[in-house]
């Protein structure tokens, strides 16, 4: 068991996924802690506890806008089946092709 083996057996955990968003999140707090500490003429390591605690915060707004992006995403989903549904007229059931209709016919030049 080694490889992808291993990686098929273990457990996911989507809550612990980082997005971008969340990483954004972390950086403009952090960097908003920063700048206050500059703006009170603060040692920046005095404080690192603070920064850590603030950015730590940033993950928040983050995972915010990705659950909203992500109900957006299912709203604009459900109306577009909602609409196909209504309108099957409109949408036609396709014939899958298949590869001999592909294809165009060759012949080797030995």
């Amino acid at each position: 068991m080694v490889g992808p083996e291993i990686a098929r057996r273990l457990p996911v955990f989507d809550n612990l996924r980082i997005t971008y968003r969340q990483v954004i999140g972390v950086f403009i707090f952090g960097a908003a802690s920063a700048c206050y500490n500059l703006a009170r003429r603060i040692p920046p390591r005095s404080t690192m506890i603070r920064h850590f605690l603030v950015a730590s915060l940033g993950l928040y707004p983050g995972k915010k806008a990705d659950e909203l992006l992500e109900k957006k995403r299912n709203y604009h989903v459900l109306v577009l089946e909602d609409y196909i549904s209504r309108h099957p007229e409109d949408f036609p059931l396709a014939t899958p092709k298949k590869y001999k209709d592909l294809l165009l016919p060759w012949t080797p030049v030995r």
